[in-house]
């Protein structure tokens, strides 16, 4: 019994999540992209829930001993996979901030020029 109410549980708590990411998306405080990779994990995590016996298969598969480990496992692969992720997007945007700050300062350095050239020309 203590079983399904843990499965229950997690269905709700996944179902949940799903309701937030949506609302996020909807009011614009999450990118579509980065709900998506949620949205794949909460579907994995439900698909593991419905079908627990999908992850002692997975175990036998790998050779992994024990399904805790193997969940273990996945929480490692998904957090590197995201720090990843996060690693180049945090360069790509780095590099936009750089060159966006290098064409402000010559914008500006253009303005003193004609505002230093027009002051010559009314003098």
């Amino acid at each position: 019994m203590l079983s399904a109410t843990i499965q229950i549980t997690a269905a709700v708590i996944v179902i949940l999540g799903f309701w937030v990411i949506n609302h996020m998306v909807r009011k614009r405080s999450l990118e579509l992209r980065y709900s998506l990779i949620w949205t794949i994990i909460g579907v994995i995590t439900l698909v593991i829930d419905l079908f627990p016996g999908l992850l002692g298969v997975l175990c036998r598969v790998t050779g992994i001993n024990l399904p805790s480990n193997m969940l273990l496992v996945f929480g490692l692969l998904f957090a590197v996979v995201i720090i990843f992720y996060l690693t180049v997007n945090l360069s790509r945007m780095s590099n936009k901030e750089r060159k966006m700050c290098q064409e402000i300062a010559l914008l500006r350095k253009d303005m003193e020029d004609l505002a230093s050239a027009q002051g010559k020309n009314k003098g």
